[in-house]
């Protein structure tokens, strides 16, 4: 994949486009502007990534809904912060269709740990999230364009994975609106997979250093951090398996209502099902794998819990036992009193009798001698 230089932008919004130039894809960067003014007159293939803020673009987004058939309901607030989506439209003129567009999302979030290899102490447990909206376009016999953002910060990895891909000419082959759907799952798939196992580290790093009854010092707050990270990890998986059962739903409906052009469009097709079957099946694999992390969790703090009541148990063991020893010492005491109290009485008694002789005798004059 080489890079030209893009079209003047000047103070428009700019876009990374990467278009099939004959064998070869080329990168460059042009405006919007350019972009939705040159859509008719584009064939061939392109990928289009656009920037992040896209949403407070208005003009932009008018453009570009008009341009690619993209519905604007998918930039409303509630389609930009759901968890995952996916719609489909036609585009007919003179009863004939003319274009097939089709949006969705995913979300992902990715877990990474601050802390050495050797010790749990200072734990401490950061996320990012990745958000990945796609657009598709297909004209028949025209050109397909995907148009996509995500977030610049990309931890999932998804736009490098494609960029990497592209170097080969022959690695992507799109020519019906199913296409598109069997390109990209891969890289989501890949994507949910690191990050499932990004977490699934740290819960195994938490297990290796699992709190015991000479040493308990379990950390609750990271604990109940990173299952709350495991929770959506499960969420977003959840609702990325329901976005490919609604691709794959809408394949086998146009299988249906679309007349085929011939036996390599329906093997296409069916490829296409297969592909994505295959991925769901991967991402049905990492939910599990993800469920199973919020259990082994939650086993690691009941654990920890009972490390803590045993130490409690101890504890109080321990302090009972300093009770009956204290209780024998008082005991013991008590004893002595009893031995030497009498003896004592006794000599206080002959005391208070001697004094009350000496007394008497000086009372009388008497000198008294003992």
């Amino acid at each position: 994949m080489s890079t030209k230089e893009g079209f003047p932008t000047g103070m428009d919004t700019e876009v990374e486009m990467l278009s099939l130039d004959g064998k070869e894809w080329q990168s460059r960067r042009c405006s919007v502007k350019h972009i939705c003014r040159t859509r008719d007159a584009f064939t061939g293939l392109a990928i289009i990534r656009l920037p992040e803020d896209m949403s407070e673009r208005p003009q932009d987004l008018k453009d570009l809904c008009a341009a690619f058939d993209m519905p604007p309901c998918t930039w409303l607030h509630q389609y930009q912060k759901a968890t995952g989506f996916f719609l489909a439209q036609e585009g007919e003129q003179a009863g004939e269709r003319t274009t097939y567009s089709t949006a969705f999302r995913f979300l992902l979030k990715h877990v990474n740990r601050n802390q050495s290899k050797s010790s749990s102490v200072n734990l401490t447990v950061g996320y990012s999230w990745t958000e990945i909206g796609i657009w598709t376009q297909w004209k028949p016999s025209h050109s397909s364009i995907m148009l996509c953002t995500i977030d610049n910060n990309d931890q999932a990895s998804v736009w490098k994975d494609i960029c990497r891909t592209l170097q080969d000419p022959q690695a992507i082959g799109v020519s019906r609106p199913s296409d598109w759907h069997a390109f990209v799952l891969p890289y989501i798939t890949a994507a949910f997979d690191r990050s499932v196992w990004a977490c699934r580290h740290v819960v195994r790093h938490m297990e290796h250093h699992r709190p015991t009854a000479q040493s308990p010092r379990p950390d609750y707050p990271i604990m109940h951090e990173l299952a709350r990270h495991s929770v959506h990890i499960s969420e977003n998986l959840a609702m990325s398996i329901k976005v490919c059962d609604s691709i794959e739903q809408e394949i086998s409906d146009r299988q249906q209502s679309t007349p085929l052009s011939g036996p390599a469009t329906q093997s296409a097709r069916t490829q296409a099902l297969r592909t994505i079957r295959s991925h769901k099946t991967l991402l049905e694999c990492a939910h599990g794998r993800s469920d199973a992390l919020t259990a082994r969790l939650q086993n690691e703090m009941n654990l920890a819990f009972h490390i803590g009541g045993e130490r409690d148990s101890a504890i109080a063991a321990q302090m009972a036992q300093s009770m009956k020893q204290d209780s024998a010492a008082m005991k013991a005491i008590s004893v002595l009193g009893l031995v030497f109290l009498p003896g004592t009485f006794v000599s206080v008694s002959n005391l208070w009798t001697l004094n009350g002789h000496i007394q008497h005798s000086l009372t009388n004059g008497r000198p008294y001698i003992a």
